[in-house]
Parts: C-alpha cells; sequence; structure tokens
C-alpha cells in the first residue's frame, strides 16, 4: 500500500504542477515586451493628440488639450451610448515615457515568473509523459493487488483508458 500511496502523491504533485504551468499565460519578459509595445504606441498617441489640440489653438480655436465629449449618463439619457477615455497616451505624453514605463516595470517585476511558449510546451509535454508513465505504473500495480485478493478503490481521476488497456 506504500508504493500505491507514493505514486499516487506523484501523480498529485505531476497533475499541480501541470495546472500551475498551465494558469500561466505569459513570462515576465513577455509582459515587458507588451508593456514596451503598449508605451510606444501610446506615446505616438499622446503626442499626435497634444499636436492636435496646439494646431487647433493656431488655428484660432480653444486650446484643450485634455478634453473629451461624450455622454456618460446612459441611465439618465436611454438611448445615449457610453464612452470611455484612455488616458495613457496624454499621461505618457505629459509625464513622460520614462516615469511611466519605471512605475509599471515594478509590477511587471512583482508577477510570478512564467516560462515562455517553447519552454512551456515542452514541460507540458514532458509532465503528461510522466503522468502516463506513473498511471500506468499506479495501474499495474492495483491489478497486481487485485489478483492477489485486495479490493482498491481507483481514483475519482483515472483516465480509462489507462485502465481499460
Amino acid at each position: 500500500m506504500q508504493k500505491l500511496n507514493e505514486l499516487r502523491r506523484q501523480i498529485s504533485d505531476r497533475q499541480a504542477e501541470r495546472l500551475a504551468i498551465q494558469r500561466q499565460r505569459c513570462s515576465r519578459e513577455q509582459v515587458r515586451a507588451i508593456l514596451d509595445s503598449w508605451l510606444a504606441n501610446a506615446e505616438e498617441q499622446g503626442r499626435a493628440a497634444l499636436q492636435l489640440a496646439v494646431d487647433r489653438a493656431m488655428d484660432g480655436q480653444a486650446f484643450a488639450p485634455l478634453y473629451a465629449q461624450g455622454n456618460a449618463a446612459v441611465f439618465q439619457s436611454p438611448g445615449a451610448a457610453p464612452f470611455s477615455l484612455d488616458m495613457g497616451p496624454l499621461l505618457i505624453s505629459v509625464l513622460g515615457k520614462a516615469a511611466i514605463k519605471k512605475t509599471l516595470s515594478a509590477l511587471v517585476d512583482e508577477l510570478p515568473d512564467g516560462l515562455e511558449p517553447v519552454a512551456k510546451a515542452k514541460r507540458l509535454a514532458a509532465i503528461e509523459a510522466e503522468l502516463l508513465r506513473l498511471e500506468i505504473e499506479e495501474e499495474e500495480f492495483i491489478v497486481e493487488l487485485e489478483q492477489a485478493g485486495e479490493t482498491i478503490l481507483r481514483r475519482a481521476d483515472a483516465r480509462p483508458e489507462i485502465i481499460l488497456a
């Protein structure tokens, strides 16, 4: 029974590891690349918005670089479309890309480090192979015990294809 308990513990450990890896969406490096891409795009958009406000001022229009127009009172005005305003580009233009990057990079550094996509796929494949080996070994041991007259309950998540093989 000790051997069976050990096999089941190993199976449970591999299943938990597989789940943890599957839940990892991106590595820190991937998040940093996403951050850098967003910063570059937002900086360009913010500069364009500020330039538009300056150009309008040159044409004699009111200088309003942070002006937003829309109707957010959807509940008070049925049929009115809500709007959202991304202030990121303007903040980057005003505060500077370095300041925003410094703040966001600190948050990225706090993320658990994930695996790169290729490493993640390789690790998941290795876990699957190990799980298959352990589950086959577990089933063989259960069959041996049953042939010796023992009654053994299988795990609730035991794979039918292994049991019936």
